[in-house]
């Protein structure tokens, strides 16, 4: 049924659904929907994958809160900038992963973020949070 309505409305992939303006796309990626969030990212363009919520937050933001890697890697294949735009206070994607201890996902987003991009405080943050999370590998 979605798939139906998107071919007849294609702006309803960018539309701010809910109060914090978050899309289709990042209710999906929440919801840990993989195979709904893959059709998704068939649709869209690759600049579709940045749209920010209200906070700041794109799509891999909330695909590192589910910790499905899975997920993030069909985002990033479709948007290879992904990794590298911040969310909610400034953090990367790599960061949030490495707070909610999301090792697979971290171990993937690291090799995928442009370090030149990192700053000495993101640097000192994602060895805190590492630690925190008990992540040593």
């Amino acid at each position: 049924m979605a798939k139906d309505f998107l071919e007849f409305n294609p702006v309803a992939l960018r539309a701010r659904i809910t109060r914090n303006s978050e899309t289709a796309l990042h209710i999906a990626a929440g919801a840990r929907r993989m195979r709904f969030v893959e059709e998704l990212v068939k649709l869209m363009k690759p600049e579709d994958l940045a749209l920010q919520n209200k906070v700041g937050n794109t799509t891999l933001c909330f695909v590192t809160a589910s910790g499905i890697r899975q997920i993030a890697e069909v985002m990033v294949n479709k948007s290879k900038t992904l990794p590298s735009i911040r969310g909610s206070r400034g953090a990367l994607p790599l960061y949030m992963a490495a707070l909610l201890g999301h090792r697979d996902m971290v171990l993937y987003l690291y090799s995928v973020t442009e370090k030149e991009i990192m700053t000495e405080e993101d640097r000192i943050g994602l060895l805190i949070a590492t630690i925190i999370a008990n992540l040593f590998g």
